[in-house]
């Protein structure tokens, strides 16, 4: 129960963790709906004739390979879960998809909890949100370069420290800016794309997400060494975990900021 991020208490289900922007109810939709077809089959082989005791006894022998008690964190569990025959997707915009699959389909009709169209109206919902979350992460990503970074590595010469030590890992003024670019360009070609294909679209913005922008973070981490503290104009590590024991940081970087914030517009 401790190493399940959705662990079942005896009489309910609980979410751990679960971030403030999450809304549980079309979870707990789900959950009801598996549990009222559960309750049917259960109810329809019974008054079939049936005893209780071999139709409980034959639903748990089928469905064993579900039942799970090790570490539900663990890297492994996903690999061992596949083994076993289980569902096992890792990505939200292939889980948001598989709403409109047709065999989820036919359990909420059966159900009388959803209809096709009900489900496709959800499923495009979720992924039109899911598109905005990363369009303003990549936007506010460019944005943070353009105004910060660059500034604050122009200022500290980091182009001229680079060039006379060169590393691999080492970051340069063109390709900050050109990640900058590359960034408002993935966010056009994504928004361009969802006017046909909304699942393609927010495949590719998933991409983006745990690709492209996780290279350029590494790129912006770079930077961020190479500047002096009272030039960086972006908050640390150390100033998020101990933020209620110190004030905010110096301010006056913001005039070289606004220096160089003109010609990258």
């Amino acid at each position: 129960n401790r190493t399940s991020p959705f662990p079942y208490g005896g009489n309910r289900f609980e979410f751990r963790a679960a971030g403030s922007s999450q809304n549980m109810a079309p979870i707990n939709t789900v959950l009801n709906t598996l549990t009222a077809e559960g309750m049917k089959v259960i109810a329809d082989r019974i008054e079939a004739g049936e005893g209780a005791q071999t139709v409980i006894a034959d639903i748990l022998k089928s469905s064993w390979a579900s039942v799970f008690n090790g570490d539900g964190y663990s890297a492994s569990w996903p690999e061992e879960a596949k083994a076993k025959g289980l569902w096992s997707i890792a990505s939200s915009v292939d889980a948001i998809s598989s709403l409109t699959s047709e065999k989820n389909v036919a359990l909420f009709e059966s159900m009388g909890v959803l209809t096709a169209d009900e489900c496709e109206a959800r499923q495009n919902v979720c992924l039109s949100h899911y598109l905005k979350t990363v369009e303003v992460e990549a936007s506010s990503l460019k944005e943070m370069i353009k105004s910060y970074i660059l500034p604050a590595c122009a200022a500290c010469g980091v182009e001229s420290r680079v060039a006379h030590a060169p590393t691999d890992a080492a970051p340069t003024m063109a390709a900050l800016e050109t990640s900058a670019d590359a960034l408002e360009e993935a966010v056009a070609a994504i928004d361009e794309l969802s006017k046909t294909d909304l699942v393609a679209a927010a495949r590719e913005a998933h991409d983006l997400r745990l690709g492209k922008m996780l290279e350029i973070r590494r790129i912006c981490d770079s930077a961020e060494v190479l500047c002096r503290r009272d030039v960086w104009p972006l908050a640390q590590y150390k100033d998020l975990l101990f933020l209620d024991t110190h004030t905010s940081f110096d301010t006056s970087f913001a005039q070289v900021s606004q220096d160089f914030s003109e010609p990258m517009a």
